[in-house]
């Protein structure tokens, strides 16, 4: 009889340790997740900060002689360097224009690129514009900004051998940049 009653108090309190256990374990995933996401925050806290975009003709005006202008900003207060734009679809060549110029903090500068042969093979038939992203290292690490935003990378693949340069006078220092926001 006491060996009954045994069981019939401790299967309730199993039930409870068992479930217990599983809604630690739930808990401990989802630590590990906001972990994670936070710490990925903290990487990219530099690199988040960096945007590029195809200016319009109001915005810059396109030097004779330069087949395509992109331009480059760096909100974050650490410099930019080893540039290299790139199509990014399928069927891209193993073709990038490569930028020596390093982006100071809370600086725009806009970048030519002159071989018109390799943006026009950059080119969406469709679409008349080239499809880009760009990769770039700061102080953490080395980023590729594209549709999928900023993502850690392990460098280009590409052989870039063709320049982009920045265009004489068309560098900004940009007022609103750090790592707030």
């Amino acid at each position: 009889m006491a060996a009954l009653l045994a069981v019939t108090l401790a299967a309730p309190a199993l039930w409870i340790a068992v479930s217990t256990y599983r809604d630690q374990q739930a808990l401990t995933r989802e630590q590990l997740e906001l972990t994670r996401l936070e710490r990925e925050r903290y990487e990219q806290r530099f690199a988040s900060r960096v945007a590029f975009w195809i200016p319009t003709e109001d915005e810059v005006r396109r030097p004779k002689g330069i087949a395509f202008v992109v331009r480059v900003q760096n909100r974050s207060p650490v410099p930019i360097g080893s540039i290299v734009i790139a199509p990014r679809f399928p069927q891209a060549l193993d073709v990038g224009f490569f930028s020596t110029v390093d982006i100071p903090p809370c600086s725009l500068i806009t970048l030519g690129l002159d071989h018109e042969g390799a943006v026009r093979s950059m080119t969406l038939p469709d679409r008349g514009l080239p499809m880009l992203g760009m990769s770039f290292y700061d102080s953490v690490g080395i980023w590729a900004i594209g549709s999928s935003g900023v993502q850690r990378t392990m460098g280009t693949r590409l052989r870039p051998s063709i320049g982009a340069a920045e265009l004489p006078g068309t560098r900004e220092v940009l007022s609103d940049c750090g790592e707030g926001g």
